[in-house]
């Protein structure tokens, strides 16, 4: 792993309570109740953390799911990319409960992906009165009309 510089630990704590506060805005609790925590072991620090969408960064225990320093967790937590682009720079190792950091990777990709599972009233407006959804119900509506008609035929016979 590549040696960074140390980030205070109330800097990270800070960083992640805004990131945990950001993605309960964007999904649905029982979504984010399906994630598994995740440990993590900073390795300038020689200490371990778990992150919970409930609950945020504590200190844990728990065997660690993967390690880096202080520096990549900041970044990863500050950046909604972050997560995604720790495999790319080689920033972490992987440990025992690696499955449960995968996990927790794909809801912080789909999260900087733009995908969410909560929409205000005002947004789920916009979208059926846009432009782009008329057009799209009208190219689809020849479909729908080709496969109730054969739905009549079949049904006739």
């Amino acid at each position: 792993m590549e040696k960074s510089g140390r980030i205070f630990l109330a800097n990270i704590l800070w960083i992640c309570l805004g990131s945990r506060c950001r993605l309960l805005g964007l999904f649905h609790k029982f979504i984010l109740r399906r994630i598994p925590e995740v440990t993590f072991y900073v390795t300038d620090l020689n200490r371990s953390f778990s992150f919970d969408f409930f609950f945020g960064l504590q200190e844990s225990n728990k065997k660690p799911a993967i390690s880096l320093s202080s520096q990549a967790l900041y970044d990863a937590f500050q950046h909604r990319w972050g997560f995604g682009t720790l495999g790319v720079s080689a920033r972490f190792s992987a440990g025992d409960n690696y499955n449960d950091f995968v996990k927790f990777k794909k809801i912080m990709s789909a999260a900087a992906g733009g995908f969410r599972s909560k929409y205000s009233f005002k947004e789920i407006f916009r979208i059926l009165v846009s432009p782009a959804s008329y057009s799209h119900f009208f190219k689809r509506m020849g479909d729908f009309i080709y496969l109730f008609r054969r739905a009549l035929l079949s049904w006739k016979s």
